[in-house]
């Protein structure tokens, strides 16, 4: 299951909350994962409690899971500066208008 994905480290799900706030006070791309914050990541008992199952996003007390995939822009960084996440950060804040949160996984 996704939880036990989490749960085991093999799969980081980033707050979309997050995101956005590193968005607005940073300039260019999403650090590797290795380089992100404990608190930018989903643990797996806190995900649990307030993933949504349901098939609508507009749920104040929920998180819908997102995946995102997209083309490396150069061979040495998908996204060298920060342009992907300015747009995926943009979509998460009118997300965020009608949900609690994101679980984005990226690939």
């Amino acid at each position: 299951s996704l939880i036990a994905a989490v749960a085991s480290g093999d799969t980081a799900l980033l707050k979309g909350s997050w995101l956005v706030q590193h968005c607005a006070s940073a300039e260019g791309p999403l650090p590797a994962r290795q380089d992100c914050p404990p608190e930018a990541f989903w643990q797996a008992g806190d995900l649990q409690r307030v993933v949504n199952i349901s098939r609508t996003m507009q749920d104040p007390i929920a998180v819908p899971v997102v995946a995102l995939s997209y083309c490396w822009e150069t061979a040495e960084h998908p996204d060298p500066s920060g342009e992907q996440l300015r747009r995926v950060a943009c979509a998460a804040k009118l997300c965020l208008q009608e949900c609690a949160d994101l679980a984005v996984f990226v690939d």
